[in-house]
């Protein structure tokens, strides 16, 4: 799979999300994700990225999002490894079954949903296998992310908060 430097880096080069992008890919990519799961699709920048690195070991991205914008459309149809679940995530997790290598929670950022999303889907993620949320800091809509965060299990959980990008919380689940 070829990668589209038109999907992954943002217009500006000094567009806070350019670091958000590469990351990503080097994350699913080092991780050798296989299955990785997208709450909040956006435009897609952050799946065409996830796409890609999954892609080099034949693995999959889903990405879970009521609402299709257009441009994210066009980047999922370049990528045979990018499936999408147009439902919110609290529905989508019903019918789940597979253990998740990698998992990016960034959609709704209000608290009630972030605390949801990671209830819901946290017990997937496999053990050794990584939990994102993004917008940890300096965002509009950090507090229900934050509020998550500070909360999450570190016995069962190593977390590492990451500056830039709007902030990232780098989640490994450890071995039972």
């Amino acid at each position: 799979m070829k990668w589209n430097f038109a999907d992954l880096t943002p217009a500006a080069h000094n567009d806070p999300m350019r670091g958000w992008v590469c990351m990503l890919w080097w994350v699913a990519r080092n991780s050798q994700a296989r299955v990785v799961v997208e709450i909040g699709l956006g435009r897609g920048t952050s799946g065409a990225a996830l796409a890609d690195a999954a892609g080099m070991d034949d693995g999959e991205l889903w990405s879970i999002d009521p609402r299709q914008h257009p441009d994210a459309m066009d980047k999922v149809a370049r990528y045979a490894n990018w499936h999408t679940m147009p439902e919110r995530s609290d529905a989508a997790v019903r019918n789940w079954t597979r253990p998740i290598c990698l998992l990016l929670i960034d959609g709704d950022h209000r608290e009630p949903q972030v605390r949801r999303d990671w209830t819901n889907w946290s017990p997937h993620v496999r053990p050794g296998g990584i939990a994102l949320l993004h917008d940890t800091e300096g965002s509009r809509h950090a507090p229900g992310v934050v509020a998550t965060v500070a909360d999450i299990d570190r016995v069962a959980w190593d977390v590492v908060c990451l500056p830039g990008s709007y902030g990232m919380a780098v989640c490994r689940k450890l071995e039972p």
